[in-house]
């Protein structure tokens, strides 16, 4: 009996040894992943640009300082036709005002041919018209003034007229109420100022014109509308009413009946009618702007 009871203890202390033994047992650990690094980019460089080369400034011209040999006392707009812009002469499609008032003609049709300035000579044209800032008109209605102009070369082309100045033409329909023109059937030159107003007119025209200074001297105030051919008062008369131009004025003219061809030397206009010694003055003049 007691040996019976000594084998069982010693089988319940068997099978409590191996329970003790699988307790201790340690479970089998999941593998552990290494950890994933993310792939390292290799850095990026900017792409290298071509140094930028500073671009070259357009060569300017440098402001040029000028004298102006002609009256200025009222010179309200002057157009030289071999010095045609701020900086000296310029076969350009603009027509600088060296008056200092800036009236300046902005835009001309140079094509070359029919209208061009060739240096030396002047503005040519060939039945083309260049028209003045409205300032101009303006001006000449406050019916105190001088308009003063030199052309050479002069060809008449229209078939009754040759209008060199004037506010009517083929794109303009003024009221033609300024008009310094030759006559054909006559031969007289002639200015038509304002409406109903004696004209002054002169024979021969064309030699009194091509190549010496034409001048309209107008004074509504003291009564008197004057002509001049190089500073010799050639024709006058008695305005009774004013100028009353509309729209623009411009010289040359492209109608048919009324072109001419030659070359501009110099376009002068002045608030003011000028002295008869005046007149003289510019007349005379052989450069009317020079370089300093």
């Amino acid at each position: 009996m007691k040996k019976i009871l000594i084998l069982v203890l010693a089988s319940l202390m068997l099978v409590s040894a191996m329970a003790l033994v699988g307790c201790g047992e340690d479970e089998t650990a999941k593998p552990t992943a290494a950890p994933t690094q993310a792939p390292t980019q290799a850095p990026t460089q900017a792409p290298t640009q071509a140094p930028t080369e500073a671009p070259t400034p357009e060569p300017t011209q440098e402001p040029i300082t000028y004298k102006i040999n002609y009256v200025t006392d009222g010179l309200f707009a002057l157009y030289e036709g071999t010095f045609n812009t701020l900086t000296g002469f310029n076969d350009t499609d603009f027509w600088d005002d060296l008056s200092g008032n800036e009236h300046h003609i902005e835009y001309l049709e140079n094509d070359g041919e029919g209208l061009f300035f060739e240096e030396g000579k002047g503005l040519y044209t060939n039945a083309k018209e260049v028209a003045f800032p409205e300032s101009i008109v303006e001006m000449i209605n406050l019916n105190n003034y001088t308009v003063e102009l030199k052309l050479s070369d002069l060809e008449v082309l229209g078939a009754n007229f040759a209008t060199l100045i004037n506010n009517h033409g083929s794109t303009n329909a003024g009221n033609d109420q300024f008009a310094l023109f030759i006559r054909n059937s006559t031969g007289d030159i002639e200015f038509k100022n304002g409406s109903g107003n004696a004209r002054p007119k002169k024979a021969d025209g064309i030699n009194l014109v091509s190549g010496h200074t034409i001048t309209i001297a107008f004074n509504l105030e003291e009564g008197f509308c004057r002509m001049y051919s190089d500073g010799v008062l050639i024709s006058e008369e008695v305005p009774a009413t004013g100028m009353g131009v509309n729209l623009l004025m411009f010289v040359g003219h492209s109608q048919s009946t009324k072109s001419f061809a030659a070359y501009i030397q110099s376009i002068r206009f002045y608030d003011r009618a000028l002295t008869e010694a005046e007149i003289l003055q510019n007349a005379t003049v052989e450069a009317g702007v020079s370089i300093n």
